[in-house]
């Protein structure tokens, strides 16, 4: 399955189900008020009906999303070479994210958000600006429908929607914008509420009103004192897993009332947690520091170290798990690495072409195996490789 064929396919669910809700709530209304229904469970039995019709439409559409955000196959590539430079931002760029036709979005130290479309020679160039956040733009979450949500060192999350004319335009601000705080990471649930962690320590939860307008809907926080949120990854089970700055991983699972507890934490890092990836059989890899480390259950169920690797000289501030187990990481200093599992299963790894400024900060791993790097000296890189059976 394609993630531009995926992600179409879920832009198309996602206006049925708002087409559904909107019918449903005006016919209740109408039925209500016009006496249709007599009995009362007639009302409760209808009305139930066709919520779950709803929320059956909402459960496959953010599994759609989920697909697409991390596609079922990443093309394997060997003999990357750094293929083009994105130019346009002033200082660092700290986040990456692509949108469904594989255009990208970037955020920068120097405030702003560009959109990069490839032109007629197949070459990115930035098409928009958006200004707004008055600090760092330090995350960015695109959507199935084109939305952009960002977070920033103003303490605001933003939502970014395209008006008629295909331009972005800031049509919410989440948070006090005090700058007291940063907002360090940002996530989406199956369900579809925004998730966001920062320097306060606390993950918030932030669910739609009927109006449209995102409020606060739940606020976790771990057992013991409090640090900075680093890392947050959310599986399509609603299962999230969240690195902090004192080096501790922690899971979360949702209780039998829906609402997230804290299922177990344990210390991973003696540094700031970079990334914590979940895998389909329990097992989790992470990144701090220079050091990337595998972890296993062991027979009583606690989490254990099981690898370690230190090839990175500078900090790691990137790390992405492939559906095929190889992990491509990145660090401020030197740049990208991937790493292949052998029959051994140990991990080794190759070092791809350094950008000319210094390492990476945020990277990305597109479907057809291309590897975008987010550069320390404001630009963008991008890898591309080879097919290994040509």
């Amino acid at each position: 399955m394609s993630q531009s064929l995926t992600c179409s396919s879920a832009t198309m669910l996602l206006e049925r189900i708002r087409v559904l809700r909107d019918q449903f709530e005006e016919g209740y209304k109408r039925a209500v008020s016009s006496r249709e229904f007599t009995e009362k469970e007639n009302v409760i039995t209808t009305k139930t009906e066709l919520e779950q019709q709803i929320h059956a439409l909402q459960e496959f559409f953010w599994s759609a999303f989920y697909l697409s955000r991390s596609p079922l196959s990443v093309e394997r590539k060997v003999n990357y070479e750094h293929v083009e430079t994105l130019e346009g931002h002033t200082k660092a760029v700290r986040t990456l994210g692509v949108f469904s036709d594989g255009s990208i979005a970037s955020g920068s130290v120097d405030r702003t958000i560009k959109i990069w479309k490839r032109d007629t020679n197949g070459k990115y160039r930035a098409t928009q600006t958006l200004e707004g956040h008055r600090g760092t733009v330090r995350v960015i979450q695109v959507l199935p429908d084109n939305t952009i949500v960002s977070g920033g060192d103003d303490d605001t999350i933003r939502i970014w929607k395209r008006d008629t004319e295909g331009v972005y335009k800031n049509t919410q601000i989440l948070g006090s914008g005090g700058a007291q705080h940063w907002i360090c990471v940002l996530q989406v649930l199956p369900d579809g509420k925004i998730v966001s962690g920062s320097t306060k320590g606390v993950i918030e939860i932030w669910e739609r009103d009927k109006t449209g307008v995102y409020r606060i809907e739940e606020v976790l926080k771990r057992n013991g004192r409090s640090a900075t949120m680093a890392t947050l990854t959310v599986q399509s089970s609603g299962k999230m897993i969240s690195g902090t700055g004192d080096g501790f991983i922690t899971l979360w699972e949702r209780d039998e009332y829906g609402k997230y507890r804290e299922e177990e934490t344990f210390l991973a890092h003696t540094t700031s947690v970079c990334s914590a990836q979940l895998l389909s059989d329990g097992r989790i890899v992470s990144g701090g520091g220079g050091r990337i480390k595998t972890w296993e259950r062991d027979t009583g169920g606690t989490y254990t170290n099981t690898e370690s690797y230190n090839e990175h000289k500078g900090v790691l501030e990137a790390l992405q798990v492939l559906p095929d187990e190889r992990i491509v990481s990145g660090d401020s200093r030197d740049g990208i690495r991937v790493w292949e599992r052998g029959q051994d299963g140990k991990y080794t790894d190759s070092m791809l072409d350094r950008l000319e400024g210094g390492g990476v900060i945020d990277l990305l791993v597109l479907a057809d195996g291309a590897i975008l790097g987010a550069g320390v000296n404001g630009e963008i890189g991008i890898w591309q490789g080879d097919d290994p059976t040509s």
